[in-house]
């Protein structure tokens, strides 16, 4: 990776985006180009996806699937390697690139909140956050403070966790624009029509709830958030500035969009900058 200059990790050319001096910002902006992308695509284990996940050194770390009990409901979790622990509320089944990847350097904890993946679907929902789950999680594993890592709707509850507690001690949020969030009308239509399973309907009026702009400001942890230029999620330019206005570091990779920056895909960057994110705040 590039070297920190400043405020600023420069990593490669970077053309294709327009670049900002925004003086004053306390945080960091990066800016990643498609040639070191491809670079960094090829540290990538080919057996990302397998059972187990294969440390530096070829040390295999056992990925071992467990329940814990919340509220009289099962939540499905997973557990695997060594370290500082980092959480990644996740909504679908199987692993996540960075859960394996990850594991020669940290706890990796995977929980699938209740509603989602594998986990019980009750209906009606218990009138909890998903911070209370998750620190379920975290205390059945004996883990007393952790960063939490999400993408996507489960950036937003990686923001919803960091908001609600003080063991989260980092905070990480890819491919979701907090500022913007979800709009009246279409929360309304959600609550209208209840397409959407009762576990996301109950998240997303809870986090439609919050003034997310005070929130973050109030959040004395290090923060990160990133996107791709072609994310439908990716943040104005304004608001990348009031993003670094209250303290927060953001990432943006060129020519990549939802998908191709999430944690499904392997050769997304975001593992590697995040993983360099965390080192440098000490974790």
């Amino acid at each position: 990776m590039g070297a920190w200059e400043g405020d600023a990790l420069l990593v490669g050319g970077c053309e294709e985006i327009e670049q900002v001096e925004l003086a004053g910002a306390a945080a960091t902006t990066i800016f990643l180009a498609l040639d070191t992308m491809s670079a960094l695509s090829r540290s990538i284990p080919g057996n990302w996806h397998d059972c187990d996940s294969t440390a530096a050194g070829g040390v295999v770390n056992a990925v071992r699937w467990k329940t814990a009990t919340f509220a009289g409901h099962q939540l499905r979790y997973a557990v695997t390697g060594s370290g500082p622990a980092v959480v990644l509320p996740k909504k679908d089944r199987g692993s996540y690139v960075p859960f394996e990847r990850l594991a020669d350097q940290y706890t990796m904890v995977q929980i699938e909140p209740l509603g989602f993946g594998r986990s019980d679907r009750p209906d009606p929902y218990p009138p909890v956050g998903i911070h209370e789950q998750i620190l379920a999680v975290c205390d059945q594993e004996d883990i007393p403070e952790f960063a939490v890592w999400g993408f996507s709707q489960g950036g937003a509850m990686a923001c919803a966790t960091a908001q609600a507690t003080p063991r989260a001690r980092l905070m990480v949020c890819g491919g979701f624009n907090v500022l913007r969030g979800l709009s009246d009308a279409w929360l309304a239509r959600m609550n209208r029509e209840r397409r959407i399973p009762v576990g996301s309907r109950t998240f997303w009026n809870l986090f439609h709830s919050y003034n997310w702009h005070a929130e973050l400001r109030q959040m004395a942890i290090p923060k990160l958030m990133y996107w791709g230029t072609l994310d439908a999620q990716r943040v104005s330019l304004k608001d990348q500035y009031i993003l670094r206005g209250v303290g927060i570091d953001v990432a943006e990779f060129a020519g990549l969009d939802h998908g191709r920056s999430g944690f499904g895909d392997p050769a997304s960057p975001a593992t590697d900058v995040v993983a360099d994110w965390l080192q440098r705040h000490g974790w």
